[in-house]
């Protein structure tokens, strides 16, 4: 399965990742994501799966460390695992090329 993800930095930036999985426990956590950020979700299971899917993307970050990745399921390799399948992306983005079976809208709010 080929999914986009629409990842909003709000209010500065939205990048997009172009994976691909037939991990049914990815393509699951990836449907609980969505629609939810980081810092505007109550809810402990889903704000998790926002945070595992950020580390995922974007990786090592001055504030998190191996304990706290493993606090939320993500295991050493997974860390920064798609961010290589962000896209460089300046006019707007021909979806139908990309062959996408799934649109995942998430992200964090400052």
């Amino acid at each position: 399965m080929k999914i986009l993800i629409i990842y909003e930095n709000i209010p500065e930036t939205t990048d997009l990742f172009v994976l691909e999985t037939s991990d049914s426990e990815e393509i699951k956590n990836l449907g609980i994501i969505h629609g939810h950020y980081i810092n505007a979700e109550e809810n402990e299971e889903i704000l998790d799966n926002c945070t595992q899917w950020y580390y995922k993307l974007y990786g090592e970050t001055t504030w998190a460390d191996k304990e706290e990745y493993s606090k939320y399921g993500v295991q050493d390799n997974e860390v920064g695992k798609y961010f290589k399948n962000k896209i460089d992306y300046q006019d707007i983005l021909d979806v139908k090329s990309l062959d996408i079976d799934y649109v995942v809208v998430t992200g964090f709010i400052c």
